[in-house]
């Protein structure tokens, strides 16, 4: 439950800024993530810091594959547990944003939790 309050398991609190949001600063500062390859700075990531790229960030606990209808009652609140809705609308978002770009090339890479979602999700 306490997790459920927290950026790694709600997007409740995000901003919907994008010139606030934590992922612009994580591209613009730094390496980027994921080694690097995020990287929007030519001197950190040389062969693809004019990319498009997406950085999806972890949210929901349990690596979008989750899909169920209704609250689950813990204590005296109520969770969700929607990852698999949000998965979907990350991929109907890069393909309304990037149109046709999408289809060319592109790097998949995350972290911890994150890499086990690209892994369980890469041909979805």
């Amino acid at each position: 439950l306490a997790r459920s309050k927290t950026p790694l398991g709600s997007t409740k609190n995000y901003s919907h800024d994008p010139n606030e949001t934590e992922k612009q600063k994580i591209l613009e500062t730094g390496d980027g993530g994921v080694h690097g390859y995020l990287s929007n700075r030519s001197e950190v990531n040389p062969d693809f810091y004019n990319w498009n790229k997406v950085f999806a960030l972890y949210c929901d606990g349990s690596s979008r594959n989750s899909e169920v209808e209704g609250a689950v009652a813990v204590g005296n609140e109520s969770i969700f547990f929607r990852g698999h809705r949000i998965l979907e609308a990350t991929i109907a978002s890069i393909k309304e944003k990037m149109g046709q770009q999408f289809a060319t090339d592109f790097i998949v890479g995350g972290c911890s939790a994150g890499g086990l979602t690209v892994y369980l999700h890469l041909d979805y």
